[in-house]
């Protein structure tokens, strides 16, 4: 239970050296900085239902970090990373507990500690398969002074939000052609072009995606307002200065059929105008073409839809050879893994950083 995990942390400090100290940082505390949708709730929890939501710290002094997490029903899969590098991902049970997630920090240095969502709501009923983070634990474990210092954690100059399918949501990233697909195993957001693409380009990024969906058949448009992916009571603010992008980058359009073209370029285009509703005409949004298994498909009617200066392209070459069954590009359900997202993310990063005017970055 998660108090027992708080009693002995308290125990320990009584029992061990003078320079323990334990600090607890609540859901709503203002030096908790949170990337992506989460809702706040009554009970002190915040609901993260989208994968590749984030909540980061700056800390000095704490040897060790760990959180109260819940799985909600099926359990998700979760990541920490201290300054910045990535550390084993783990998975998060339905029932509340408490989860180390780095020990050893050197007391001494300042770190960056932060804890993303890999895996999407694949229960999709309501709230019912939404993640909960109550509160953060820092102890010093007798290091240094004893002090801990937390402060919000420095946001890059930049933002990103993606918007797209399977291949954004990290559908099978981590997995094998020959290792199943569970969401709670190989879903990965970080490792996806988009996320190679917002480190590339030095951005924070946050993603609205969902394994599957498309813009006809079952339409993204219906979710994008809402906090918690598949639970239409409470509704996302789009104008919040805190979680403004800089740009808007698109992929999906696979999962429908994008043979029937008339519809297809409509229903794409109903969610080209929600984005320019919603963020208004200074938001620039971006449109990629080269997902996985039939990735090509609507690319023609996507660029006819949005035009060539929003449009970028993997090349087609590079596509045919990472989708080939037999290589070294593909995880689980015939999708990317890492090495496929770096191919797609590499094709596109130089014509993004054009289109977006970000040539700078290096």
């Amino acid at each position: 239970k998660p108090w027992i995990m708080l009693f002995v942390l308290l125990i320990c400090c009584l029992f061990t050296v003078k320079g323990c100290a334990l600090v607890v940082l609540d859901s709503d505390d203002s030096r908790v900085d949170y990337v992506g949708r989460y809702l706040l709730t009554e009970q002190g929890n915040a609901v993260l239902s989208w994968g590749g939501t984030t909540l980061r710290l700056a800390v000095k002094g704490a040897g060790s970090v760990a959180a109260e997490l819940g799985g909600g029903k099926g359990g998700s899969r979760f990541m920490a990373l201290v300054d910045g590098v990535p550390l084993s991902p783990f998975i998060v049970t339905p029932e509340p507990g408490n989860y180390t997630l780095v020990t050893g920090l050197d007391a001494e240095a300042s770190h960056s500690d932060e804890l993303m969502k890999l895996a999407e709501d694949n229960v999709q009923k309501g709230s019912k398969g939404a993640a909960t983070f109550s509160r953060f634990f820092l102890r010093s474990d007798g290091d240094g002074d004893g002090k801990i210092d937390v402060s919000r954690f420095q946001s890059k100059a930049r933002r990103i939000h993606f918007v797209g399918d399977s291949d954004t949501a990290g559908w099978c990233a981590d997995g094998s052609p020959r290792s199943g697909d569970d969401a709670n195993s190989f879903q990965n957001p970080y490792i996806t072009w988009a996320g190679q693409l917002a480190r590339s380009l030095d951005a924070d990024y946050y993603t609205t995606a969902i394994s599957g969906i498309g813009v006809m058949d079952w339409p993204i448009q219906q979710y994008l307002d809402h906090t918690v992916t598949f639970d239409d009571t409470y509704k996302w603010d789009w104008t919040a200065k805190s979680g403004l992008p800089d740009a808007v980058v698109v992929l999906i359009g696979p999962n429908d059929d994008s043979s029937k073209t008339s519809k297809f370029k409509k229903s794409y285009q109903d969610l080209v105008t929600l984005l320019g509703n919603r963020y208004g005409s200074s938001i620039p949004v971006l449109h990629v073409c080269g997902g996985s298994i039939n990735g090509l498909d609507p690319c023609d009617a996507i660029k006819e839809v949005v035009g060539v200066e929003n449009f970028v392209s993997i090349k087609r070459e590079d596509w045919a050879q990472i989708n080939k069954r037999t290589n070294d590009f593909l995880g689980c359900d015939s999708h990317y893994n890492e090495r496929g997202h770096e191919v797609l993310m590499e094709d596109v990063v130089e014509d993004v950083k054009r289109i977006l005017g970000w040539g700078g970055v290096k």
